[in-house]
C-alpha cells in the first residue's frame, strides 16, 4: 500500500508539472541562465517482449517492455535532437557548443533483445544508439551471476521449494565467509526478502567470492537454467549487422567485474584488452567505455584514458557535460517504472518528468 501511494503521488506530481507547463518553463530558464552545457544521455539494459515470461524474475530496474520502449522513442524523437555519442564527443573536444535539447541513447551489457526488440524500433525512428558490450559474454551462452541469482530469488511462483532452499543455502554460504570490515553481515540479513537489495549487497563482494558463490549454487541446485534463456546475449553476426545501421559500440569490460574491486593490473587488462578485441572484430576505433555497475575512481578513469578511449559513462544521474573531463559522463537510467503509471499504462507526463531538470532539482531537495 505504501509503495502504491508513493507511485500515485509521483504520477500526480508529474502530471501537474507537465500539463501546467512548469516543468517546460523550468528547463527553459535553466537552459538560458546556467552556463554549463548539458546533455540527456539515457541508459537502457534490456527491451523485452510485452508478454515475455522473463519479466517475472528480472530485476525491475533492468528492463522496459517493447511497447514502453516504442512510446519512449516516439516521445524522444519528437522532443529532442538525438545524436551519436561519438558526434557529441567530437563537438565537445573541438570546443563547440552542443545543440539545445540533444539526447543520446545507450544500452549496457549487450543483451540479445537489443537486436531482436529494440533495434527494429530504433530503425523505424532512425534513432542512433551506442551499445556497450561485455566481451566475455558475446555469443557465449554464459549467464551473468546477478541474472542467475535473480532467477533463483524469484522462483517462488514455479519452484517455491527451490527458492526457500536457495535462501537457506545463501545464508549458510555468507555465514562461512570472512567478510571484510567494510561489509556488514547485518546488511545481508536486511536484504534477504528483497531480491533487488540482495543483489546490490552481493555486488559488495569480491569477484572471486562471487565466482565461488556461483559455483556453489550451480552444484547445489538443479534448476534448469537453460530454460531461462541461456542464449540471451548478442552474437557477432548481430553486432556486425547493427554496426552498419546507425549503431555504435563501446566497451563494458571483459567480465563485467566491478573495476574498483580488482587490482589495478587486472582492471587495466579488462579496460585495454576489451578495446583491442572490439577494435579487431569491428575494424574501427573504440572510443567509449561504460564502467561496469557504474563504479569508478580517479585511478580507473586514468586507466581508461591511457587505453585510448575518448570518453567514459557512469550510472550517475547528471546532465552536465564538462569539456575538460569526458570520463565521468552521467546518464539517466531508464526502466519500465520511469514511464508506466500505477495502472500499467504509458504516461508521457511521467516520462517527461523523469527526463527533466526539475526532476533533478526535486531529488536534490528531498
Amino acid at each position: 500500500m505504501k509503495q502504491f501511494l508513493r507511485k500515485f503521488l509521483k504520477l500526480l506530481l508529474a502530471r501537474m508539472l507537465y500539463y501546467s507547463g512548469i516543468s517546460w518553463l523550468y528547463d527553459q530558464v535553466i537552459a538560458q541562465f546556467v552556463s554549463s552545457e548539458s546533455i540527456l544521455i539515457l541508459m537502457y539494459h534490456r527491451v523485452i517482449l510485452n508478454n515475455d515470461p522473463e519479466r517475472d524474475y528480472l530485476q525491475a530496474g533492468l528492463y522496459v517492455t517493447e511497447n514502453t520502449f516504442f512510446r519512449q522513442m516516439q516521445y524522444i524523437s519528437k522532443k529532442y535532437r538525438i545524436m551519436q555519442l561519438s558526434e557529441v564527443v567530437t563537438l565537445v573536444r573541438g570546443g563547440k557548443r552542443l545543440p539545445r535539447k540533444c539526447a543520446v541513447i545507450t544500452f549496457d551489457d549487450g543483451w540479445k533483445d537489443n537486436y531482436t526488440v529494440a533495434f527494429p524500433i530504433l530503425r523505424q525512428y532512425n534513432i542512433p544508439a551506442t551499445i556497450f558490450l561485455t566481451l566475455d559474454y558475446i555469443g557465449s551462452g554464459k549467464i551473468f551471476w546477478f541474472y542467475q541469482i535473480s532467477i533463483l530469488l524469484n522462483a517462488e511462483k514455479s519452484h517455491p521449494d527451490i527458492s526457500r532452499r536457495f535462501r537457506e543455502s545463501l545464508r549458510n554460504f555468507m555465514a562461512d565467509l570472512k567478510l571484510s570490515d567494510s561489509i556488514e553481515l547485518s546488511k545481508f540479513k536486511d536484504s534477504q526478502e528483497d531480491p533487488d537489495r540482495m543483489i546490490e549487497f552481493l555486488k559488495l563482494l569480491r569477484p572471486d567470492i562471487l565466482a565461488s558463490l556461483a559455483n556453489h549454487l550451480t552444484e547445489e541446485f538443479k534448476l534448469p537454467l537453460e530454460t531461462y534463456a541461456y542464449d540471451n546475449m548478442l552474437n557477432w553476426a548481430q553486432i556486425l549487422e547493427m554496426k552498419n545501421q546507425n549503431i555504435e559500440f563501446g566497451s563494458h569490460g571483459l567480465s563485467h567485474n566491478i573495476l574498483t574491486q580488482l587490482s589495478l593490473q587486472d582492471a587495466k587488462y579488462e579496460i585495454a584488452q576489451s578495446r583491442l578485441c572490439l577494435k579487431e572484430k569491428l575494424d574501427r576505433d573504440i572510443d567509449s567505455f561504460s564502467y561496469p555497475n557504474g563504479n569508478y575512481n580517479e585511478q580507473i578513469k586514468s586507466l581508461v584514458k591511457s587505453a585510448g578511449y575518448l570518453c567514459a559513462l557512469t550510472t550517475e544521474r547528471n546532465m552536465k557535460i564538462n569539456g575538460d573531463d569526458l570520463f565521468s559522463l552521467g546518464r539517466i537510467g531508464i526502466h519500465e517504472g520511469k514511464s508506466v503509471g500505477i495502472f500499467g499504462k504509458f504516461s508521457q507526463a511521467l516520462f517527461a518528468f523523469n527526463l527533466s531538470k526539475i526532476s533533478n532539482y526535486l531529488r536534490a531537495i528531498t
